[in-house]
């Protein structure tokens, strides 16, 4: 792919492929540009005449698109592009890569004031400690950063390590993400991920240590989850005194192993929030709305616990 006329072809291929991903990452969608060929330097001319008229902060968004192989593929549930990881040789290529396309536009975003910096995935803490200080240079290289902006960093329990979290903090990252999805060591086994409930104390524990804020992601609606389960890993996560919990309904679609199993595993089979699967005993399983968590929010609230829906 680093002959440039393949690269066209391989985006040309792909262009009108659904992505299945609800985020629109850009408008309008390049689907429907009226100009398929608009030079990148007129794009980012266009955008500095727009600023000069109106003043705009920028919330930075740096991607790592590598996450580790799972079985199911992509943790059976996410909409999210990304490429399975194979080793450290990739990061290292990737920098260079985020390198040079700073390179490339640095005097486009001249004088922009960054507003936050967030680096997401895929999964941003596949990096050893000592390559954070590297990916932040690449930002720094093109944008001023204020001192005191959020610059959050997001990533899996299993792949945080204490070392790892002081070289993010030393580099200039002040705010931890982790995507949790399920507490409970048997429910998360569904993602295919070989993640544990100590997994996320150990690196809660290591982020205060630091004086690192940090917020986690829970999902429900997940296959086989309880409404007592749901609960526990709510109170569980506010017992630690962690400030922000994000609390997502399954989104069960696209090319996913959760979609194609859906008759089976999860509740798109005409049941109601409430309903027990067919031929199932035991705890009463619930497919959860996202107004069940709100009044679960108002009865359950810690006074330091923040959920959003």
């Amino acid at each position: 792919m680093h002959d440039l006329q393949a690269v066209h072809a391989f985006v040309e291929k792909h262009r009108r492929r659904r992505q299945s991903n609800k985020v629109l990452h850009g408008h309008p969608s390049p689907v429907h540009w009226l100009e398929k060929d608009v030079p990148m330097r007129d794009v980012l001319q266009a955008r500095e005449q727009a600023n000069r008229a109106i003043r705009k902060q920028v919330n930075l968004y740096v991607g790592t698109p590598y996450c580790l192989p799972t079985d199911p593929d992509r943790c059976g549930f996410c909409l999210f592009p990304s490429e399975i990881y194979t080793g450290h040789r990739q990061l290292d290529e990737y920098l260079g890569y985020l390198e040079r396309e700073g390179d490339m536009f640095r005097d486009h975003f001249a004088g922009t004031e960054l507003a936050s910096i967030y680096f997401g995935g895929g999964t941003s803490n596949l990096y050893k400690a000592d390559q954070y200080p590297r990916l932040m240079d690449v930002v720094r290289g093109v944008f001023e950063i204020p001192p005191h902006i959020e610059v959050t960093l997001e990533g899996i329990p299993q792949t945080f390590t204490h070392d790892k979290l002081l070289g993010m903090k030393q580099s200039g990252m002040n705010r931890i993400s982790m995507g949790v999805q399920q507490l409970d060591d048997e429910l998360i086994k569904a993602s295919g991920r070989k993640q544990t409930s100590e997994q996320v104390y150990r690196t809660l524990e290591s982020c205060d240590a630091l004086g690192l804020p940090a917020s986690v992601d829970l999902i429900f609606g997940w296959p086989n989850q309880t409404l007592e389960a749901m609960v526990r890993d709510l109170e569980a996560m506010a017992a630690t005194g962690i400030t922000h919990i994000t609390h997502y309904e399954l989104n069960v679609a696209g090319r996913t192993d959760f979609f194609s199993k859906s008759e089976r595993r999860t509740p798109h089979d005409g049941r109601q929030p409430g309903d027990v699967p067919r031929g199932q005993s035991g705890p009463r399983v619930v497919w959860l709305h996202a107004g069940d968590t709100i009044r679960l929010r108002a009865e359950r609230r810690r006074a330091r616990e923040y959920v959003s829906v």
